[in-house]
């Protein structure tokens, strides 16, 4: 009897991974997905979406995260150096935290559109060679 015990029931269609299909991963340009690589495991990605705080955030506190978009430990090494230049360059920002080797935490208070503008200041972060972007945890509260 089929779906009982060791004789789950059979699916007419059955989606292969790229290896099962015999194809290599990081050429499968079958399936959409908005990245550049498609796998049926990858998620959709927009190119060039910045992630922004609402006007009616309730947050009291507007986090940014901060990363080099090259993996070194480069926020352990100086957290002083990134202290004075976000106190002398951004406006608005309140506290800095290291969130792990390569990312630390900008924090700005009371104000959503100072943390969006920092997002939206290109020619700051790509001096810097930074990456920003708002956590989605933040966004979705």
């Amino acid at each position: 009897m089929e779906g009982s015990g060791d004789n789950p029931p059979s699916s007419s269609y059955k989606r292969l991974r790229v290896m099962d299909r015999g194809g290599d991963p990081k050429m499968d340009l079958d399936v959409g997905g908005g990245g550049e690589r498609n796998d049926s495991y990858l998620t959709f990605l927009k190119p060039n979406y910045k992630r922004l705080y609402t006007e009616n955030s309730v947050n009291t506190e507007f986090k940014v995260f901060v990363e080099e978009p090259i993996k070194t430990d480069w926020a352990t090494r100086a957290p002083l150096i990134f202290n004075h230049i976000f106190s002398n360059e951004i406006k608005g920002v309140t506290a800095i935290q290291q969130v792990n080797a390569n990312k630390i935490a900008v924090i700005f208070k009371k104000q959503y559109n100072t943390a969006n503008n920092f997002i939206n200041n290109s020619s700051f972060l790509n001096e810097y060679e930074m990456k920003a972007f708002i956590p989605a945890a933040q966004i979705e509260k």
